[in-house]
């Protein structure tokens, strides 16, 4: 039984450890991941970037258990940016007939495809139907819990064509700087158990004792 506490004590403290250092070096002590696209463009005559927002998950588990993710665009090119969340048909209402690019993230790889058109959108900052909108030169908004059959829109805020942007996703948590501080600290008493535990076991086991053996005299010759 004591050699199972001391396994367990040292399994559990070399994971919390990990994990405690993990979080510290992926989310400083700021608590936030920032990630961010290479400059996109639309063509010249291009008017908004679009991503399924589920296509820009950023990899980290559990993001709304203790924190908020939030998704943006920060403009390349010195012009106000617009971007939108909206139900996916609400989108594609809105662009219809439209000139745009769909961004799709590809493991690690941006990559675009041009959606052809030959009409002008509406300016996109007096449309209604935007669940979270925001504008400026690194404009975001976050990202709702339901995010199925949700699209993000990045377009020039006077809904001019010619879009250069980078879009961005933020995961931020005011749990995880703690949490991870935690983790570490919980997980070296863990090992400093376990090697307590250890020590004690080794030094009341038995030792094993030395059999004493009895010397018998040489028989004297005869002959002597």
């Amino acid at each position: 039984m004591r050699i199972f506490s001391i396994v367990v004590s040292a399994l559990v403290g070399v994971a919390l450890t990990i994990v405690g250092i993990m979080g510290l070096t992926t989310f400083g002590s700021e608590g936030r991941l920032d990630l961010s696209s290479p400059a996109l463009q639309t063509t010249e005559d291009g008017s908004a970037l679009v991503i399924d927002v589920v296509a820009a998950e950023t990899g980290v588990p559990f993001t709304e258990l203790i924190g908020q993710t939030s998704i943006g665009a920060v403009s390349e090119n010195g012009q106000r940016l617009f971007v939108g969340l909206s139900e996916t048909g609400e989108v594609n209402k809105y662009l219809e007939g439209v000139e745009f690019t769909v961004v799709q993230l590809d493991g690690e790889t941006w990559t675009t495809a041009t959606v052809p058109g030959l009409r002008s959108p509406k300016p996109p900052l007096k449309q209604k139907f935007w669940d979270r909108r925001a504008s400026g030169m690194s404009p975001s908004v976050e990202m709702p819990a339901d995010r199925q059959a949700t699209t993000f829109l990045v377009m020039q805020a006077d809904g001019n064509p010619g879009v250069d942007a980078s879009i961005t996703v933020a995961y931020s948590s005011a749990w995880i700087f703690p949490l991870s501080i935690a983790a570490v600290v919980i997980g070296l008493a863990l090992l400093a158990l376990a090697a307590f535990l250890g020590y004690q076991y080794s030094r009341s086991r038995p030792q094993p004792q030395e059999v004493a053996t009895a010397v018998l005299p040489e028989k004297v010759g005869r002959g002597s």
